[in-house]
């Protein structure tokens, strides 16, 4: 992957969003489909998400907040929108592989990113509250 390319200009914007939800432990399929915004402010992109959230027989708006902030030009640190940290990523590569702790919930993740505006995350949810698998396809818009 290209070192060179600036990640935080290329993050920047609107993206589609299309997100499959797989709960093995309630036994229900569920998708979002929505925008993710991506506003840069001093040194740092705010990720804002919105959407329509379809699980089982529920449908309505889901949103959630984050934050990057770049430590060099491919490597940036993961925020909750209350500024708890949430993890890191590489771009170096074209994949990147990360774990998080979620109470006793494992939340294992792979980004996968295309520099021709495309971004895949995966996840892997498991523990004694969740047994999930999430896939959440980006497009630039």
């Amino acid at each position: 992957m290209s070192h060179a390319l600036n990640w935080q200009r290329w993050f920047e914007g609107e993206w589609i969003l299309e997100r499959t939800i797989v709960d093995r432990r309630q036994n229900l399929l569920g998708n979002v489909t929505g925008r993710l915004r991506i506003v840069k402010k001093e040194s740092q992109l705010f990720l804002n998400e919105s959407g329509v959230l379809h699980y089982g027989a529920y449908e309505g708006p889901v949103s959630q907040q984050m934050s990057m902030t770049f430590t060099m030009p491919y490597y940036a640190d993961v925020f909750f929108a209350n500024g708890r940290y949430f993890h890191n990523l590489d771009l170096r590569e074209k994949e990147w592989r990360i774990e998080h702790h979620c109470g006793h919930d494992l939340y294992k993740g792979c980004y996968q990113i295309d520099p021709n505006n495309f971004f895949m995350i995966t996840w892997q949810v498991n523990g004694p509250r969740k047994n999930l698998s999430l896939l959440s396809k980006y497009n630039k818009f």
